[in-house]
C-alpha cells in the first residue's frame, strides 16, 4: 500500500476511534476499503483488513479495468455509493476529485491532519499561500451504516 492511501485508511481509523468515544452515530463507523485493480492486488486490501478495516472491496472485472479514468471514477463511484458511504478518503491524484464528482460529494484536497472537536471532523488543508482548517461533520451525516473508504477515492491525502 502506498504511503497516501496508509495515511487515509489511518485517518479513517481515527475517526472510527473518536466516534465510539462520542457515542457519535451509536458509536458504529465502519471502514471499508475500495479498491479498482487486477485481482493480483489482492494482498493489498488484505493489508488494510490486517490494520483494522472492516471490510475490502475490490472491482476487477476486465470491463471496470478497460476504461478511461472517467470510467473508473463511475465505478468507483458507483459502489461507493451502492456501500452507503457517508465519508470518502483517498490516496492522491485526480482520481478522488473524479469519483467525488460521480457521487454529489465536496471534494478537500491535500489534507495534512486532522483534528476532532465536540463531535466534528475539522481537516487541515494545505493551500499555496499557507494551511486552512475546514470544518466538516460526517459524524452526524446518518445514524446507520457509517463508513469511511480509504483507497481510492475522494479526498486526496499528502504525506
Amino acid at each position: 500500500m502506498n504511503p497516501a492511501d496508509r495515511n487515509a485508511l489511518e485517518f479513517a481509523l481515527q475517526i472510527k476511534e473518536k466516534a465510539a468515544e462520542w457515542k457519535a452515530t451509536g458509536g458504529q463507523v465502519e471502514i471499508t476499503t475500495l479498491m479498482l485493480a487486477p485481482s493480483e492486488f489482492e494482498g493489498i486490501l488484505k493489508e488494510t483488513l490486517a490494520l483494522e478495516a472492516d471490510r475490502a472491496v475490490i472491482l476487477s472485472d476486465a470491463a471496470f479495468l478497460a476504461g478511461d479514468e472517467t470510467a473508473a471514477a463511475s465505478a468507483l463511484g458507483q459502489a461507493a455509493a451502492k456501500l452507503k458511504a457517508d465519508l470518502v478518503l483517498c490516496g492522491e491524484g485526480a482520481m478522488g476529485h473524479r469519483v467525488a464528482e460521480e457521487m454529489n460529494f465536496p471534494s478537500v484536497h491535500s489534507i495534512s491532519g486532522i483534528s476532532f472537536d465536540q463531535g466534528a471532523l475539522k481537516l487541515l488543508s494545505k493551500k499555496q499561500n499557507g494551511e486552512e482548517m475546514i470544518n466538516v461533520a460526517p459524524l452526524s451525516l446518518r445514524q446507520s451504516s457509517r463508513e469511511a473508504i480509504p483507497p481510492a477515492l475522494p479526498m486526496r491525502l499528502k504525506s
